[in-house]
């Protein structure tokens, strides 16, 4: 069992490239032969500690992005849709906390934004619209006691 572990993981080793082996121009991703990259890249610090890891495809990010603290904790993910932001955004404390989560279109914050504290206490509710703010915000102290509203859109704030 081990033996087979061990050649899985040594056959799954090959599918990964360092950032170091990568070349950026004009926000596409390029291999070391000057081709357009696809597949997974993982970034670390001078160190060799994780920094994040993501999924490329045509010289682009497309897929999920993960960033790491130093501790190896998730810091967060997200999604990319051919280099842009495009889906569920998700922020966590070093101890695993969520501390917000949100949505992107199109590179664009859309819809329902939520913040916590490090006690789990919901502190924000944001809503955006094309990237816009709109609706209702709301604040609440950390005590959960909702303490401010504030209306966007229709030429309000």
């Amino acid at each position: 069992m081990k033996t087979v572990i061990f050649v899985f993981s040594f056959a799954l080793a090959g599918l990964f490239v360092n950032a170091q082996d990568l070349v950026t121009k004009n926000g596409v991703i390029y291999d070391k032969d000057g081709h357009p990259y696809s597949g997974e890249i993982i970034t670390s610090d001078k160190n060799g500690v994780k920094e994040s890891e993501a999924e490329i495809s045509s010289g682009k990010f497309n897929g999920e992005i993960t960033y790491y603290y130093m501790s190896g904790a998730i810091m967060e993910t997200g999604m990319f849709l051919a280099g842009i932001k495009h889906g569920p955004w998700v922020h966590f404390n070093e101890e695993g906390k969520k501390v917000s989560f949100g949505n992107y279109s199109n590179g664009k914050k859309e819809g329902k934004w939520i913040m916590w504290d490090e006690k789990g206490v919901k502190r924000y509710e944001m809503n955006y619209r094309e990237g816009e703010k709109t609706g209702t915000w709301y604040n609440w102290d950390t005590n959960g006691n909702l303490v401010k509203t504030t209306q966007y859109g229709n030429n309000l704030k």
